[in-house]
């Protein structure tokens, strides 16, 4: 069975790329660009993995991610977090506690694959 993906990323060139990349590894992938509509698509799942960004207007990745692990229904996915932004210890502490992955832009769609097959084993 293939594993099921959420791309959220405000920028579409980025969700393409990142779709395209992952529909070449057999991944079923959907994209989003509004991160207000990621809760509810969660919901709706299931889901294997959520891949979104840190800086988009609406909600940034840091208020989506403590939302989702309060949300008992989809508390579990696991969740690759992409930024530009270089973060400091305090705030990569804060991502490590909420389980949650993080990748530097700019990144190789290969090196992204093999992040994303290590976060699902």
């Amino acid at each position: 069975m293939k594993k099921k993906i959420l791309v959220l990323d405000d920028d579409r060139f980025i969700t393409l790329i990142i779709k395209s990349s992952l529909k070449l590894h057999d991944f079923e992938v959907l994209a989003l660009t509004d991160p207000l509509l990621v809760i509810d698509t969660l919901n709706g799942g299931p889901f294997d993995l959520l891949i979104t960004d840190l800086m988009m207007p609406g909600i940034g990745g840091k208020d989506l991610c403590a939302r989702i692990r309060q949300n008992d229904t989809i508390k579990n996915i696991k969740i690759l977090l992409l930024t530009a932004k270089r973060l400091d210890l305090e705030e990569r502490k804060e991502f490590m506690e909420m389980d949650v992955s993080i990748m530097t832009k700019p990144f190789s769609p290969i090196v992204l694959i093999d992040k994303i097959n290590a976060s699902l084993g």
